[in-house]
């Protein structure tokens, strides 16, 4: 499999700063690869959780943190949310077992 982009910029409307909610990610997941645009605010556990699942179901969050990065600047600024989006949904990973 080739690289992937989603850009949330795409989906970015009325200066909306904050991705939210299970079904904007989803709506997203199914649509789309990830770029997520320097003024965004945040982007919550629960919108990664719904854009990521299927991945994680079928890899696992481990392979997942390995496998998959997301464009964003500063680099790691959503890392925490992307860690706990994968801990809802795989319940064997641990945000630890990447560092090592």
């Amino acid at each position: 499999m080739g690289n992937v982009t989603i850009d949330l910029g795409t989906y970015q409307s009325n200066g909306v700063k904050v991705f939210s909610g299970r079904p904007s990610g989803k709506a997203v997941r199914q649509r789309s690869g990830l770029v997520i645009p320097a003024d965004t605010f945040d982007v919550n556990p629960s919108f990664l959780e719904e854009l990521i699942r299927e991945v994680v179901a079928q890899i696992g969050g481990n392979a997942f943190i390995k496998k998959f990065r997301l464009d964003s600047k500063p680099e790691k600024r959503f890392m925490d949310d992307v860690h706990e989006a994968i801990g809802r949904i795989d319940l064997s990973y641990s945000p630890l077992s990447y560092l090592f």
